[in-house]
């Protein structure tokens, strides 16, 4: 099948999502009666969705006793284990089993060469995707070897090759993606998980590109990586025309867009953005210009459930055969899949066939449009949660941690609230409003017990996409004053104009 028939399939899906969608009910229901959590529930007696919203309760993870254990939850193979960071600060683990990855399909990758032309490369991927284990790795990782297994990805058209781009032992990921940035000025496409991922790369281009020409000048790899790599590396460099010529351009600065300027042929940058992410996706115009972006995915560790239609959009229709979705309203009501309105929001309440039974996402989306294929929504972030290269801090975790220093410390917190530097890298502010004095190492101590926490926290800030978080003390009522009266009810993640109102308060 071609790769303009599956996506030409997909759209014939979309038309008719609501059918599927109670198809994927009686599907996953009929497979997983057996299981433990099947006969405590009698699946084999709902015939209905109503039944099923009646008969099953609404869960979070914490309700997952040994979730990964066959035919605790479902009955179908555990392919790998996908982990990210706990509400709470435990890891989260979910089992992506074979049903639910042969059902992910490669719509989502193949799009992005749809919009553009279709394949032909040389592409560059920011990532490197770990390849010796199965448990606990990311999503991204799992469905990037399954794209290769399908022969939907191929290694040799990225720059470096499989190499270095399938690998377990590259430690200094920037220094090796600006090497290869370096070695072909005929890319055509930019891959990332995170559109921010793009951004540190290209910003660490920005600050270090003398030093990196000048290694491959020399030939010298001069870098904290394994002998192997650096072979690879060294096999990667091209003619002293090509660093000559990407000279003449990186000497004339970065005032204006470096990437159009620097490969003549890019035609897409792709990862994850959106409403969430809306600093870093401004920030990267400064290098990318005009180029276009392709938002790709709405995912998480439980479920891939969005794709984007269209490029320059972060606007999302649901995959059709990836779970069975239901809609939790602002009132706590729920409406079927063919029933969401234009200009509604909703919490996506999911059932997977990797057993997740009406799973609260705990993001919240609004619908833009409800046509012949389906809603098309926009994703304006999961509820208090703060994200920034895909670490996903929550108020849960962020008050814990909070009152677990506070109360070592001996230090009454008569308010706090959290806050995002718009700067590159980024890092968190925490805001506190105390009784007593605030230990001045406090914002290292702080960082240290996130890292404990959230181990996406500590992989992110190991990469240095994220810098040491940072403590401000505020005069009495400062955060109140900026939320508005009774914030504290309802909200702890300050919005940029906050954040920023807060910085100049300390400082006035």
């Amino acid at each position: 099948m071609t790769e303009k028939k599956k996506l030409s399939d997909l759209f014939q899906d979309f038309e008719r999502a609501a059918q599927i969608n109670r198809e994927n009910l009686k599907i996953i229901l009929r497979d997983n009666k057996d299981t433990d959590y099947g006969r405590e529930m009698g699946f084999s007696g709902i015939d209905s969705p109503e039944k099923y919203a009646r008969r099953v309760p609404l869960t979070v993870y914490e309700d997952y006793n040994g979730l990964c254990e066959p035919l605790r939850y479902t009955a179908y193979p555990t392919r790998y284990t996908v982990a990210t960071s706990g509400s709470t600060g435990e890891r989260k683990v979910f089992p992506l089993t074979e049903e639910a990855l042969s059902r992910y399909g490669s719509h989502v990758y193949n799009m992005l060469y749809h919009h553009f032309d279709g394949r032909e490369g040389p592409h560059l991927h920011t990532g490197v995707f770990r390849v010796k284990d199965n448990r606990n790795i990311l999503l991204s990782e799992a469905c990037y070897r399954t794209y290769k297994e399908r022969g939907d990805l191929d290694p040799s058209s990225f720059v470096g090759g499989e190499r270095l781009l399938f690998a377990d032992d590259i430690t200094d990921v920037f220094y090796v993606k600006a090497w290869l940035m370096l070695c072909s000025l005929d890319i055509v496409s930019i891959q990332s998980i995170f559109l921010y991922d793009v951004l540190l790369v290209t910003r660490y281009l920005e600050e270090n590109w003398r030093a990196v020409l000048a290694d491959m000048r020399a030939k010298h790899v001069d870098a904290a990586l394994g002998d192997e790599v650096k072979r690879r590396l060294l096999a990667c460099l091209p003619d002293a025309s090509i660093l000559d010529d990407a000279e003449n351009v990186l000497s004339e600065g970065f005032d204006t867009p470096i990437l159009p300027r620097l490969y003549k042929n890019l035609r897409f940058i792709s990862g994850i953005g959106g409403k969430s992410m809306e600093f870093q996706t401004k920030a990267l115009s400064r290098y990318r210009g005009n180029i276009p972006l392709v938002y790709e995915t709405y995912s998480s560790s439980e479920c891939m459930m969005g794709i984007a239609p269209r490029p320059e959009r972060a606007e999302y229709m649901f995959l059709p055969f990836n779970a069975y979705y239901e809609f939790m309203t602002e009132d706590g009501s729920f409406t079927q899949f063919e029933e969401v309105e234009a200009g509604g929001y909703y919490e996506p309440v999911i059932t997977t066939f990797g057993g997740l039974y009406r799973y609260r996402t705990g993001d919240m989306i609004k619908i833009l449009d409800v046509s012949k294929y389906g809603p098309l929504f926009e994703v304006h972030g999961r509820k208090q949660t703060m994200n920034i290269a895909g670490e996903k801090l929550n108020v849960q975790l962020v008050e814990n941690i909070l009152t677990a220093w506070a109360n070592e410390r001996h230090i009454v917190l008569s308010d706090f609230a959290v806050g995002v530097e718009q700067s590159l890298p980024s890092r968190y502010w925490v805001f506190l409003e105390t009784m007593g004095d605030v230990p001045a190492d406090s914002g290292s101590v702080l960082d240290g017990m996130f890292g404990q926490a959230s181990a996406d926290y500590t992989d992110i800030r190991r990469q240095g996409m994220l810098r040491e978080l940072s403590v401000r003390v505020c005069p009495s009522g400062s955060i109140n004053k900026v939320f508005g009266e009774g914030h504290s009810k309802h909200h702890t993640f300050l919005k940029e104009t906050q954040t920023n109102a807060l910085l100049r308060m300390d400082n006035d």
